[in-house]
């Protein structure tokens, strides 16, 4: 299989969208795009998140019918507020994605990329981008300069939150 023979390859696309790869041997080869702020799609997967469908190339063979298309992700923010309402600067927020095992079919909650981190600023403000489609829990935690007030505490929301669609109509590459 050419996967074994050739390390992964990148192109970018041009301002139309165009992509190439010269010179590739004989073999299946599984394509992936990814964009900042966008899902990453494989070739032929019918949703994101989703195995794709190899390409098949045979040698000298030129393919210029392939075509991705990749959907914006989701976006979750908000302001983290203290006790007394006053935005809260430098707290870690963490969004988790409920999931299922495989396994034993229990519901879970995992975190899902680095992306899916943030910190508010000095608003309170948070924003995490580039979420798939699904349920989500928002999970406040005090960030390193913060403190927690004696008698009291920082504003720990589990909040519940359902990104129903990743955004607009999907963009095409070709």
């Amino acid at each position: 299989e050419a996967s074994s023979r050739i390390p992964g390859r990148t192109a970018t696309t041009d301002d139309a969208g165009r992509f190439m790869f010269r010179d590739l041997p004989a073999g299946r080869y599984n394509l992936l795009a990814s964009k900042p702020g966008y899902l990453s799609a494989s070739h032929g997967a019918t949703r994101p998140e989703r195995a794709g469908t190899p390409i098949a190339i045979a040698d000298g063979q030129a393919r210029n019918d392939v075509v991705f298309h990749i959907s914006r992700g989701g976006v979750i923010t908000g302001i983290v507020r203290d006790q007394s309402g006053q935005p809260s600067p430098g707290v870690d927020v963490n969004v988790l994605r409920y999931g299922y095992s495989p396994v034993t079919g229990n519901r879970w909650l995992s975190q899902q990329t680095i992306s899916s981190r943030a910190t508010t600023d000095d608003r309170g403000v948070y924003r995490v981008w580039g979420l798939p489609p699904g349920e989500y829990v928002v999970v406040v935690s005090p960030g390193p300069d913060q403190r927690i007030p004696v008698g009291g505490r920082l504003p720990s929301g589990l909040e519940e939150l359902h990104v129903l669609s990743a955004g607009r109509s999907p963009t095409a590459i070709t």
